[in-house]
């Protein structure tokens, strides 16, 4: 799933903190449940979105460089404009057929605009700091034995989420307030209901 970048974007993205990648990984990471009745994130469970070429880094989400053409303009016998767009391609996101995706797709454009996602993880990030290397570890351990996600965290998240669809259309939303407010409602029950199934499994276990 990808995403153009405005170019007042470009040059000032930032990493995206722990717990919105949490978030994330619940709506769209592949959550299931394992036989012993826990939580699991298959994603990054099966190694999925991490690669080991130059070094461990996590392929969450990636932002590149893609060229176009405008054309020939014959008339003024002139070459074709060559321009380049920045693009943010989220990779995270397990597919199925039976999963409805457009409050995750809201989701997404929402912390595009509002907060601008760097790449996460690569290989450099993590190189120089040390920081998002702690992060890192923390997230393979949550995803591998997930914990509940607190309930400042779904706010801010969903805040944000909020903030992003609000203003898409120079400070004015672009979708109608009600499908706006369904995808929110949407996200934040998935996320209240992840907390509810765990705690439901420590029981069971």
């Amino acid at each position: 799933l990808s995403f153009q970048l405005r170019k007042n974007q470009i040059g000032k993205q930032k990493p995206l903190p722990l717990g919105f990648v949490k978030c994330l990984l619940v709506l769209g990471g592949g959550l299931v449940q394992r036989n012993t009745g826990r939580l699991w994130v298959s994603r990054m469970g099966y190694d999925e979105i991490t690669q080991d070429e130059y070094g461990d880094e996590l392929v969450f989400a990636r932002t590149s460089k893609r060229r176009w053409y405008l054309g020939d303009n014959e008339i003024a016998d002139r070459p074709p404009i060559q321009a380049t767009t920045h693009v943010q391609q989220y990779k995270f996101i397990r597919l199925d057929k039976r999963a409805n995706y457009e409050p995750l797709i809201l989701c997404l454009k929402g912390l595009q605009l509002a907060f601008n996602p760097a790449d996460y993880l690569s290989y450099e990030q993590l190189k120089e700091s040390p920081k998002l290397q702690q992060q890192y570890e923390q997230l393979k351990q949550w995803a591998a034995e997930p914990a509940e996600i607190s309930h400042q965290i779904i706010s801010r998240f969903v805040k944000t989420v909020q903030d992003g669809l609000m203003n898409e259309g120079y400070h004015r939303p672009v979708h109608r307030l009600h499908y706006i407010n369904w995808a929110l409602s949407a996200i934040d029950v998935q996320l209240r209901m992840f907390n509810k199934q765990l705690r439901k499994s420590y029981t069971a276990s």
